[in-house]
């Protein structure tokens, strides 16, 4: 182990590796290492497409899960699990869910032929490095508003200080208690709601040291594109220089008095939950535990609801080992749940999974109403069906999704808010009006990867999505004039298993299975003639990520090249896509 000094000025030490050679180009190395300091490092080397070599961490910033195995393009690195992605060259955060920046440390070839890797020499090895943030100056005069607390809102901060704007940030939020969570823990893991801080993206104290003032419990009633005002609950009109809105909204409650287009009779009443925030995962647990062996009923057969079910049928994930429940019953309108997105096959297969472990699911039908218990008037006691069976519940879930909250944008001059709870319809800058943009859940917008008109427009209550945009719409608040571009990804872990999806197809022509659902072990791929327009993967994460990497670089194979094999691996086509043939040699 040889010292050496950084460019810096921060003492290395150099640490022999492995010969560079026995690397193939877009790949990775796990390997451990004796770190200077005497402690054990895990460490990842990374071979580009062109031959290059990078040494990082083996651990994605996003949940700690490794990188080894993750897809190689160009000069970034793509986690295997939820397709964080990352400059290797810099750490730098490219797409998908981290807000951490991977460390990296330099890496030379010496005449040995091993690759020696540049450690700090004092001090263990970092596994996380923070952005460097501006601060806010009052010389800057400028003033940016930010209405909403969730996925997009952070990120717009968060790029905002990242890349230099030192004015004022001023975010509103209707919620008066958590702000700015991981919201997707929520339905897979009920515990989490108990902790709000465990969750947050950030600690409360990083808000005020970046300068960014915080108006939790005001809620932002009208915006003015043309005077560049919002008016609040409190009656205040606020100027702005530029405002973005990712207000998402509320879960659907079923409830008569919330006026939200349909309800079911009696959905008011104790123990009926949504889904949504971590005091109602919270409530949720308490209540499944509160009652020995309750009967569960979960209406809506998609993510949250699927989830959910999933959660409560595990009883670890409520935070209680030894709770059980009586019977847990999915109630969904398709004929499989996820079938308008994942098709009857994957979702066949998801629902097979959660009847092995005693969910039960009542397809093809919706609840008509909810009944008290006979001995408690105020609580729920049972869900009556369409078909007029009944279901005993002590406790029900609702999952049927959003009400985009779009009030306060229906007033703007120049905004367009489209009917049926279509969203706010901006251009590929997610510009709504001028100097107003609109992202995350309540935002229609072009999608650069459309394989026919009816992929033009979407609307997607996606994580990473409003991640992606929030990112997005704060270099356009910025004058930067990017377009939005980026794959939508998504992810679902349910009973141990993992659902993975890029793209997205709002019909397709044929769900083409591959490999095999039952192991399981598959990928989908959802065909519009002889183009792929989304992928779904079951237990085959990197599959999905790859499909994410060769949507975005414009390389997906044709429907003829993925049926001419029997298992198409998507892997091993991003490398042979972007590795030049030389470097292949």
């Amino acid at each position: 182990m040889a010292s050496a000094a950084a460019s810096s000025g921060s003492p290395v030490s150099l640490v022999k590796t492995v010969l560079a050679d026995s690397i193939k180009p877009a790949s990775t190395h796990p390997l451990k290492v004796t770190a200077p300091g005497g402690s054990e490092a895990s460490l990842l080397l990374v071979k580009g497409a062109s031959g290059e070599l990078y040494a990082t961490v083996n651990k994605c910033t996003h949940y700690g899960l490794p990188l080894a195995g993750g897809t190689v393009a160009d000069c970034s690195i793509s986690c295997p699990f939820h397709g964080a992605q990352f400059d290797l060259r810099t750490g730098d955060i490219e797409d998908g869910p981290a807000f951490d920046k991977l460390p990296v440390f330099p890496v030379t070839v010496q005449a040995d032929g091993f690759a020696y890797v540049a450690l700090p020499a004092d001090g263990p090895v970092p596994t996380a490095v923070s952005p460097a943030y501006c601060h806010a100056r009052p010389t800057d005069g400028r003033h940016f508003v930010v209405v909403g607390a969730g996925a997009a809102s952070h990120a717009a901060v968060e790029e905002l200080r990242k890349r230099g704007f030192e004015g004022r940030i001023t975010v509103f939020s209707k919620e008066s208690a958590a702000h700015h969570y991981d919201r997707t823990v929520l339905s897979k893991n009920m515990a989490a709601g108990a902790t709000p801080a465990k969750i947050q993206l950030r600690p409360e104290e990083w808000w005020g040291a970046r300068g960014v003032e915080l108006r939790l419990g005001t809620e932002v009633t009208a915006v003015d594109p043309a005077a560049k005002t919002v008016t609040t609950s409190a009656g205040e009109t606020v100027p702005y220089d530029a405002c973005l809105c990712a207000t998402s909204g509320p879960a659907r409650t079923l409830r008569a008095d919330r006026s939200e287009g349909f309800s079911v009779p009696g959905a008011e009443l104790g123990g009926v939950f949504v889904c949504r925030e971590p005091a109602d995962s919270a409530a949720i647990a308490a209540a499944v535990k509160a009652r020995p062996r309750p009967d569960v009923v979960v209406i809506g057969s998609s993510f949250i609801g699927m989830e959910a079910a999933a959660a409560i049928a595990t009883s670890g994930k409520l935070g209680a080992e030894d709770a059980t429940v009586g019977s847990v019953t999915v109630v969904g309108m398709e004929a499989e749940p996820f079938e308008r997105v994942l098709g009857p096959d994957l979702g066949a297969a998801m629902r097979a999974l959660h009847e092995a472990r005693g969910v039960s699911f009542r397809m093809g039908t919706s609840a008509s109403a909810m009944a008290p218990r006979p001995d408690d008037a105020a609580a729920v006691g049972s869900v009556t069906l369409k078909d007029g069976s009944s279901l005993p519940a002590d406790v029900v879930v609702v999952g049927a999704g959003i009400i985009p909250a779009l009030g306060y944008l229906e007033s703007a001059a120049g905004v367009e808010v489209l009917p049926r709870a279509g969203g706010v319809k901006v251009d590929s800058r997610l510009r709504a009006a001028e100097d107003l943009f609109v992202c995350g859940d309540i935002a229609r917008f072009p999608y650069a990867q459309a394989v026919d008109d009816s992929h033009r427009e979407l609307r997607l209550e996606h994580w990473d999505v409003a991640i992606a945009h929030g990112r997005t719409a704060a270099r356009n608040m910025l004058g930067d004039d990017v377009p939005f571009d980026a794959v939508p990804f998504f992810w679902s872990g349910q009973l141990g298993k993992n659902i993975r999806y890029a793209g997205n197809a709002m019909r397709w022509d044929e769900a083409l299975v591959q490999g095999s659902l039952a192991t399981p072990k598959a990928t989908v791929f959802y065909c519009c003639g002889d183009k792929v327009a989304a992928v779904a993967t079951l237990q085959d994460d990197p599959q999905a990520v790859a499909a994410r990497d060769l949507m975005r670089l414009g390389k997906m194979p044709s429907v003829a090249q993925i049926k001419a094999e029997a298992k198409f691996d998507l892997a091993a086509y991003l490398k042979k896509a972007t590795v030049p043939q030389r470097a292949r040699l």
